[in-house]
């Protein structure tokens, strides 16, 4: 699973330290889905490289307002590439219809449960729609 925090890379201020919540996304996931190992990669650049590298089951996209472009920069190329896409972070939760078509949900607020339920084998496979409406936290496109 490819986790990406989606920054302007010219700004010294955004690549000072690295993305907390995408380590507790993932440390999440490890702990809640214990009996289905997963191998994590976070990153916040040369996102086509380490797509072609790492082969990704399912890329999650983390970001800001001021770079919500980037994210979905990178959501629409995820998507060329046939990859499923979980976007999340404050712009968002704050403008959840702003999700673009490339990304297949959005987790809102504080995602760490609702990223391990959109996780589960089912979600992974495509089938996004089981949980519209059912899971807090969760927006699914139509």
């Amino acid at each position: 699973m490819l986790l990406i925090n989606a920054i302007n890379t010219y700004a010294e201020v955004e690549t000072r330290y690295p993305n907390l919540g995408l380590g507790y996304l993932a440390a999440s996931v490890r702990k809640n889905l214990s009996d289905a190992p997963v191998e994590f990669k976070i990153i916040d650049r040369n996102i086509q490289q380490v797509i072609k590298e790492f082969k990704p089951d399912l890329a999650g996209i983390t970001s800001v307002s001021q770079n919500f472009n980037i994210a979905r920069q990178y959501a629409d190329y995820c998507g060329s590439q046939g990859i499923p896409v979980v976007m999340g972070g404050i712009h968002l939760t704050c403008i959840p219809e702003s999700l673009p078509e490339s990304a297949s949900a959005a987790c809102l607020g504080d995602s760490e449960w609702t990223f391990v339920k959109l996780n589960t084998r089912d979600s992974i496979l495509g089938r996004w729609g089981t949980y519209k409406n059912q899971t807090p936290g969760v927006r699914v496109l139509p």
